[in-house]
């Protein structure tokens, strides 16, 4: 193989230099890029962890927001439904019946116009009573228990079909024909407790 001259010495010198140049400019860039990716992928872990950390806090949130909103459901289907089915579900919790409790308010209402009769001889005329919407409370607890009497009869008296009607449009209160109706009408009265039928009788017979 013939001798190097100093020319191709001198550009094979050059060349090899220059490869090393870019070898380390490579090379360079190469741990540039891998340190990148760690800091990334370590990134990455940190993120991924504190999501798993946050799991059983989020869901535990979640979980709470559907019991909330679970019972505000039940609240709106129980204020939709009306006083008929509120009252015969609290009559079932206790073991009674809507018919067994139209039956004793009935009594109430008799009791009632017993004590008008006894002190007044009779229906009184009282116009400084108590009303009851535009009626005056005499009227309601006489034909009360006139209508607790009869209301299986069918064809309710007119006294009688008066009041309730009266009754129904002043307080918007729900009376069905051919059913004992007397718990609408100790609603009416509002005579909720003992104390309050005494009440109203005592200022009916003083």
């Amino acid at each position: 193989m013939p001798a190097k001259t100093s020319r191709q010495r001198w550009n094979w010198l050059c060349s090899i230099t220059s490869d090393h140049h870019h070898l380390t400019k490579w090379s360079n860039r190469r741990r540039l890029q891998l340190r990148k990716l760690r800091v990334q992928n370590r990134f990455c872990l940190i993120c991924l962890c504190t999501v798993i950390n946050g799991l059983p806090n989020a869901n535990h949130h979640y979980a709470q927001y559907m019991i909330r909103m679970e019972e505000l459901e039940k609240q709106k289907t129980a204020a939709q439904e009306n006083d008929a089915i509120k009252l015969e579900k609290a009559l079932f919790n206790i073991g009674s019946t809507v018919e067994s409790m139209s039956g004793l308010a009935g009594a109430v209402l008799q009791i009632g116009k017993q004590a008008l009769s006894i002190r007044h001889t009779g229906k009184p005329n009282l116009p400084a009573a108590r009303k009851i919407g535009t009626q005056n409370i005499v009227e309601v607890v006489w034909e009360g228990r006139n209508h607790a009497m009869h209301w299986d009869e069918g064809s309710p008296r007119e006294p009688v079909s008066n009041m309730l009607n009266v009754l129904e449009t002043d307080l918007n209160i729900t009376i069905e024909v051919g059913k004992n109706n007397c718990l609408s009408i100790l609603g009416a009265l509002e005579w909720k407790k003992p104390e309050d039928v005494i009440s109203d009788l005592k200022a009916l017979v003083q």
